[in-house]
């Protein structure tokens, strides 16, 4: 009897440390992989688009604030500077994709630089500023947080066609996005009769836009409309006012943003963007209001948190999780997912810069 009893005794003891033991190792395991989620962000941090880059990840802490006050998981930033170049861009995923679920990363020259990768090793990418269409549909794990290029084209050329204009020129930054953007708009101006002049390539460089500005202007446009971004796309827009063209002005990018570094603070600027509550990102920095850029990188975070909280942090779930997404309360209205990665945003909006530095809606798109 006394043997029964020590081996009895034994046996719970066994069984309590054992039990504690896998309770333990299980929570261990919890922690690792889903308490804390490391998301890698590679983003333009130095060179010539680093502000756009700087304004993404400005949004992005601040949805990290929110997220992991919020969450029973808590989310870890990995960033990296891609420089915006396909070099740094490889590089950094390499360090970063080990240790990552998940990644933001801006820009299309590095999304198609990283599109090979993505292939080989599926990874829920966000493509914040992402303008090429190739990359989105070769890879279904990658998600657009921009309106697709295309749709950009579309909406400059109906807010032409209500106007009595008829020889329009088109300035373009050397970038397949612009080619892109170029043929659409120059395939929907046909169709409604309008003459499609001429098409001049801009680079990040002063001298270079200011020939090219020159160029277009000698055509005599009634409408100009300008695709870019950063310093060249401000110089695009600078020379046509310093070489004294006075017609209108259409643009793809937010310039509310970019105003203090615009003549005349871009007055008479139209520009279309996604119609956006920035009110969440004014609470938190004043400086962020109406900059888009700081809006995608902090609903691109906002998106990815909802997904970990669903389906949790393996990235097979989370690529099906994205795919699988619909009407998720943003900054934008209710954003859906599709499974080739493509965003379905409510609607956006053309507005026109006054001189004060706000800008007027004058056309809504739906």
């Amino acid at each position: 009897m006394k043997k029964f009893a020590w081996i009895l005794g034994i046996f719970l003891v066994l069984a309590l440390f054992g039990g504690r033991f896998f309770y333990l190792s299980q929570q261990s395991k919890i922690t690792k992989n889903a308490d804390v989620v490391n998301i890698g962000v590679l983003l333009p941090l130095s060179g010539i688009v680093a502000q756009d880059g700087l304004d993404a990840l400005a949004g992005i802490k601040i949805a990290l604030e929110e997220i992991n006050a919020q969450h029973r998981f808590k989310i870890n930033l990995l960033v990296e500077d891609n420089k915006h170049t396909a070099v740094a861009t490889l590089a950094a995923f390499h360090r970063t994709n080990d240790k990552s679920s998940a990644l933001i990363v801006f820009g299309g020259v590095p999304i198609a630089a990283l599109t090979p990768q993505i292939k080989v090793m599926p990874k829920p990418t966000i493509a914040l500023v992402n303008a090429e269409n190739e990359p989105i549909y070769e890879t279904p794990s990658v998600f657009r947080a921009w309106i697709p290029v295309p749709l950009q084209a579309q909406a400059v050329a109906r807010f032409i066609e209500n106007t009595d204009a008829k020889r329009i020129a088109f300035l373009k930054i050397k970038a397949t996005d612009g080619d892109i953007f170029g043929h659409v708009l120059k395939a929907q101006l046909e169709k409604m009769g309008k003459q499609f002049l001429i098409t001049e390539s801009f680079a990040i460089s002063d001298a270079e836009t200011r020939v090219q500005v020159l160029k277009i202007l000698d055509k005599k446009p009634e409408i100009v409309v300008v695709y870019g971004y950063a310093q060249g796309y401000i110089s695009a827009l600078n020379s046509l006012r310093e070489q004294g063209y006075t017609g209108p002005i259409i643009t793809n990018q937010n310039i509310i943003m970019h105003h203090h570094l615009l003549a005349n603070h871009g007055a008479g600027i139209y520009f279309e963007t996604p119609d956006y509550d920035f009110s969440k990102l004014v609470a938190k920095d004043p400086k962020l209001a109406d900059n888009l850029y700081a809006a995608f990188g902090y609903e691109s975070l906002k998106i990815l948190a909802k997904v970990i909280e669903k389906e949790g942090s393996e990235s097979a779930n989370m690529i099906q999780g994205l795919g699988a997404l619909t009407d998720f309360d943003t900054g934008f209205g209710k954003v859906s997912y599709d499974p080739q990665g493509e965003i379905h945003l409510p609607n956006f909006v053309i507005k026109q810069m006054q001189p004060d530095g706000t800008a007027k809606i004058v056309k809504e798109q739906k």
